[in-house]
């Protein structure tokens, strides 16, 4: 600032009596350091609005939305699964509920079973909700109902449940995620334990897109190994009576049956009293406890099974921390289902953690593809090719114990994850 004083004498300044060289200096040196003052001040403004733009960042949740078929006879499977998924996202976030100070909100959906009302649910929760990830379904017709528009919103879909093939198949799109095996999995894991030279067997299961595209592929398994299938039935999900249907898989002369059938209404007991008198065994999956619970009065004719997660099976700290924390809750061991949605929240955390809590989609597929993550069950690895989670599968026995409500499986074998793992049937 120029400082300017009155006299009586008039006008008196300190430039007045300065050379011309000597003012030009003073007004030079004044004018930079009125520019450093202003610079050092848009750096100030610059620095809060950084910091106000992060706090608003912190501060705009997370949101996930949860689509399950938890009406219908699924329901079971669907509420261990969003059991799970809270459970994954508690230990994934150590128990902040936030990545990278962002808060996680998770939006449930029920799916009704019905295929409409699942596409609208999902609809609402990627266009109003805003949802930077969908997760669902237990259904696989459900899932590939609604798989499309995880494309069209551009946003990434985590698959926990459904298990068709053509879901990181035929149906394939950059944006869905499967943490659950697929059919061909399951396909390679009962083959291992089905297919012997000479052995004779009847497919047995529910007539449903998933179920004869599991036993389509169960057949590619086990015939190359030399094994015969003699007969094949599929049933309606709304039969009750399945006597003449096992009357005539008695009549093709298997050693074994095998069993597909999720949900309610199952043949289980009409095929115990069946089979028993028959001499025919029967070969299924385990998927969940009342699962083991149901198979308890037919103990003696179950042989080669296959199975995806058993509590006791794992010992890693992961699984001991989801038994303690599931059991300390529902007075009860987790099941299978529960930790499919356990690992589907960690997939979903790991993938955050690794953009540093930036939701764009891009970076969350690059984050998610190929990405090796611990689970309850042991490590799973998301192919980069078609966003299959590889992960290992297990063939097994059961056996009473004491103290148990259930038979007991027991490991026979690991098929390893690389053992395991399904053809790619994506053209990328």
């Amino acid at each position: 600032m120029l400082t300017i004083f009155a006299t009586s004498s008039g006008i008196y300044s300190p430039l007045a009596r300065m050379s011309h060289a000597g003012v030009v200096n003073v007004i030079t040196k004044r004018r930079k350091q009125m520019e450093k003052r202003r610079l050092v001040g848009l750096w100030s403004i610059l620095v809060v609005l950084t910091f106000l733009a992060n706090t608003t960042l912190a501060a705009d949740p997370i949101r996930l939305g949860l689509l399950l078929d938890t009406t219908g006879f699924l329901e079971y499977y669907a509420k261990e699964c969003a059991r799970g998924f809270e459970l994954g996202i508690k230990y994934a976030t150590q128990g902040t509920n936030a990545v990278q100070g962002r808060p996680i909100q998770v939006l449930k959906e029920d799916t009704q079973l019905n295929a409409q009302v699942a596409r609208q649910k999902a609809q609402k929760l990627l266009d109003k909700d805003k949802v930077h990830f969908l997760v669902g379904a237990i259904s696989s017709p459900i899932t590939l109902g609604f798989q499309p528009l995880a494309e069209e919103f551009k946003t990434p879909l985590i698959v926990p449940g459904a298990t068709a093939s053509s879901i990181t198949g035929s149906n394939f799109n950059r944006y869905t995620f499967r943490v659950n095996r697929n059919n061909m999995q399951d396909a390679v894991a009962w083959g291992v334990a089905l297919g012997q030279k000479g052995k004779k067997i009847a497919i047995f299961a529910e007539d449903t897109a998933g179920a004869r595209e599991g036993m389509e592929a169960l057949k590619k398994v086990v015939q190359p190994r030399g094994a015969e299938v003699v007969h094949e039935i599929y049933a309606p999900l709304a039969t009750t009576d399945f006597t003449p249907l096992l009357q005539k898989v008695i009549a093709a002369k298997p050693e074994i049956c095998t069993l597909w059938w999720a949900g309610a209404n199952s043949p289980w007991k009409q095929m115990v009293d069946a089979f028993r008198p028959a001499g025919v065994k029967i070969s299924s999956s385990i998927l969940d406890l009342p699962t083991l619970v149901m198979y308890k009065d037919g103990i003696d004719l179950l042989t080669d099974l296959m199975g995806f997660y058993y509590y006791e099976w794992h010992n890693n700290d992961i699984n001991r921390w989801f038994i303690k924390e599931y059991q300390a809750l529902y007075k009860s061991p987790p099941s299978y289902s529960t930790e499919a949605g356990m690992a589907a929240a960690i997939l979903t955390i790991e993938g955050l953690k690794k953009t540093g809590g930036k939701t764009d989609p891009d970076s969350l597929i690059r984050a998610m593809e190929g990405l090796k993550f611990d689970t309850a069950k042991g490590q799973r690895t998301i192919r980069p090719e078609d966003h299959q989670a590889l992960q290992e599968m297990y063939v097994l026995h059961l056996e009473t114990k004491a103290g148990y409500v259930w038979p007991v499986p027991i490991l026979d074998k690991v098929v390893s994850a690389t053992e395991s793992a399904p053809p790619i049937l994506v053209k990328r």
